[in-house]
């Protein structure tokens, strides 16, 4: 995504960009081509150094905050995940707030599908506003989860976090790890394209875009064309290698059932409808593919031996779900299939498998009146809001429409915390303690019907 920004930035004279980078030969190889640019200049540096991060923003009119660790290095060492993806969060909201003029200054935070969770049929239509709801183990999703919720509450006068899908980009194939079973085989998935999220980001700073637009939150997606279940994804990427039958190499056993993300955003359109940016197509991102030799190998293969050899063993391998199996990993097993019979009950065989595709739409309820403009929304919304969640709003007064200061409320399970009502209503959050608390969930069900609509579906 940020790649892709690069380009369209770095091509326009009017824009000069500063571009934050780790002092390392391989990340000024991927920009070799920008270097000489009399646009763009160079920062080595650390999302973790807030003297780094504040000579990218002095005299910037945007802020393009795409900076993280991802899966699957962020599970592996949650303390840094939380030091790079909520720590450099901070970092650049504090760098932002020493300017002379922050409120000139526009922030643009890149969130994830992962805050959602798992969202199986027929909950498979995500929106924000939803639940915040991450999966067992998801570290990254935990530390994003905390980082948004900061710019939310950050006082800055304009901000925009956009909650990217799944993304699609030419070098996919060469991503061949574990993590490839983590994900159900009925998932449904809206993806975006990194060339239409690259396109999101120089919109965004050549667009004259309204207040209405910013201190909101937006879903990243490519649209109709691009929603599939996972399994279509895989049968469709194997086919452009030129295996036409993905069954010879996988197993149904071979995937998780629960525990993963994704959804079919049925509000992709709104930032669609602000910043024109879908210009891909799926037909035109699997020809963009780079297939690396040993992919086209493959072909020549029997599906039983390339199996044998490559994606069994892949599923074996440290963080595959046969390596949980084989060695009873029970609270891997507990996340991603309920029990050890659940797995046992997926059949053996193709024949006896069924994949699920659920077109039908079923929106989550969010317990107030979303048809109300800003400026209607009250204290008694709020209140609605909160009881639905099982909870209460404790503030006792409340301007009408002024949805970005903090009021105070109490969660289900007791715990009290302040909180505006734009991260509640329009954001999804709700008690900090008790979001990235997977421990909590299954309390919170009980007395929070907004939660356990994801929670139990």
């Amino acid at each position: 995504m940020g790649m892709e920004a690069v380009k369209l930035l770095s091509g326009n004279s009017n824009i000069n960009l500063r571009l934050l980078v780790l002092p390392l030969k391989k990340e000024y190889k991927k920009l070799r081509q920008f270097l000489k640019l009399p646009n763009v200049e160079i920062i080595e540096g650390d999302l973790c150094n807030i003297a780094d991060i504040r000579k990218g923003v002095e005299g910037a009119d945007y802020v393009l905050h795409l900076g993280a660790l991802i899966p699957p290095a962020a599970d592996i060492n949650p303390e840094l995940t939380d030091k790079i993806n909520l720590g450099g969060t901070l970092n650049v909201i504090q760098a932002i707030k020493e300017q002379k003029a922050p409120d000139h200054i526009k922030l643009v935070y890149i969130a994830t599908v992962a805050f959602l969770g798992n969202r199986p049929a027929p909950v498979h239509w995500g929106r924000t506003g939803d639940p915040i709801r991450i999966s067992t183990f998801d570290c990254y999703g935990a530390s994003k989860v905390r980082a948004e919720r900061a710019v939310i509450e950050s006082g800055l006068h304009r901000w925009v976090s956009l909650r990217q899908s799944g993304m699609l980009h030419e070098d996919m194939l060469r991503m061949m790890e574990p993590i490839l079973f983590h994900s159900p085989l009925s998932t449904h998935i809206e993806w975006s394209t990194a060339e239409d999220s690259g396109r999101v980001l120089y919109s965004l700073c050549t667009k004259d875009l309204p207040d209405e637009f910013w201190r909101n939150i937006y879903n990243i997606g490519s649209g109709p064309e691009f929603r599939e279940t996972f399994y279509d994804f895989t049968k469709n990427i194997f086919a452009r290698i030129g295996i036409a039958d993905i069954q010879k190499l996988f197993k149904p056993r071979d995937f998780a059932t629960r525990n993963f993300h994704c959804v079919w955003y049925d509000d992709s359109d709104k930032l669609n409808a602000w910043l024109d940016f879908r210009r891909s197509t799926y037909s035109g991102f699997l020809k963009s593919l780079n297939i690396p030799s040993y992919y086209r190998l493959l072909r020549l293969l029997p599906g039983k031996i390339s199996r044998k050899l490559i994606f069994e063993p892949l599923s074996r391998r440290a963080g595959g779900t046969r390596n949980w199996i084989e060695n009873n990993i029970t609270e891997r097993i507990r996340a991603f299939w309920g029990s050890l019979e659940n797995w046992e009950k997926i059949p053996e065989q193709w024949e006896d498998y069924r994949i699920d595709r659920v077109p039908d739409k079923l929106l989550l309820d969010h317990g107030w009146n979303e048809d109300l403009y800003i400026e209607d929304i009250s204290l008694e919304d709020c209140r609605q809001a909160a009881e639905f969640r099982g909870g209460h709003c404790l503030s006792s007064t409340m301007r009408s429409g002024d949805i970005y200061t903090p009021l105070e409320w109490r969660c289900a399970l007791g715990h009290e915390f302040a909180a505006s009502p734009n991260a509640v209503l329009r954001a999804g959050h709700w008690c900090p303690e008790c979001d990235t608390d997977v421990t909590k969930y299954e309390a919170q069900a009980e007395y929070n019907r907004f939660f356990a609509q994801v929670y139990l579906p």
